[in-house]
């Protein structure tokens, strides 16, 4: 959603086509989903805590690798990191600590995280049209990198504990532990029997259920081209995704 907001100034200036840069990020992509399944085994290993601290200073550090950015291979690297770090690994990591401290009310948790993704959506393509067009799309991605390192890493750093166990609390804050419910260290020390990867109702679930992505992430990867061509500016375009995030 981000990202979108700067493909047209980087067409512009780097003279790349808008099919390379499509496929570019494409393979960025696969790219980043291994390394989002590398940082959920991580995350089991070693607790969100940790590793959100990590995926946040790594992301400052993609943001300035996008603004110091020129040719296929800085732009593939750039790109792929923003993707797994962002949207993958922040959202994994997320995901497990919320798991970790709600059990009975997990959903709703879960949820209620979930409207910071849309918060975002709302905020940061808006926000990062206006940068561009005050100081440029390289000085915006250095200022969101800024931004990523004040806001996430502290905190992270001061807030985050990965289990209520570790405050001497329980998970929903019951006065007992949920039945069949284990913190993340017994999971992460115990026998691996989840064979998820290797299950053939899970691969009919997971393959048809990322179409809708593929097709979203192509129109929003080139919502402000597709919206100049209808007569409507790129600060409309990026305004669109407030209503968007809202609905």
């Amino acid at each position: 959603f981000g990202v979108s907001s700067f493909i047209d100034p980087i067409i512009e200036e780097t003279g790349i086509s808008r099919t390379t840069i499509s496929v570019l990020f494409a393979i960025s992509t696969g790219f980043s989903a291994a390394m989002a399944a590398m940082v959920s085994r991580m995350s089991d290993r070693y607790g969100p805590r940790r590793m959100l601290a990590i995926v946040a200073c790594a992301l400052g550090i993609a943001c300035f690798g996008m603004a110091l950015s020129s040719g296929f291979v800085g732009f593939f690297f750039a790109l792929a990191a923003l993707r797994a770090l962002g949207q993958g690994s922040l959202f994994i990591n997320s995901t497990l600590l919320v798991a970790q401290w709600f059990v009975a009310k997990r959903g709703r948790a879960v949820a209620v995280m979930s409207l910071g993704f849309s918060a975002s959506n709302a905020v940061i393509p808006p926000l990062s049209r206006a940068l561009i067009e005050s100081i440029g799309w390289r000085e915006t991605y250095a200022a969101l990198g800024v931004m990523v390192w004040l806001i996430v890493i502290p905190a992270t750093l001061l807030l985050v504990r990965n289990t209520p166990e570790e405050v001497g609390l329980h998970p929903d804050g019951a006065d007992k532990p949920p039945e069949g419910e284990g913190d993340l260290s017994e999971v992460a020390t115990g026998p691996d029997r989840r064979k998820i990867l290797s299950s053939p109702a899970f691969w009919k679930l997971a393959l048809p259920l990322s179409v809708p992505a593929f097709v979203v992430t192509g129109m929003i990867f080139h919502q402000t081209s597709i919206l100049e061509e209808r007569g409507l500016s790129a600060t409309v375009a990026a305004s669109v995704f407030v209503p968007f995030a809202l609905s």
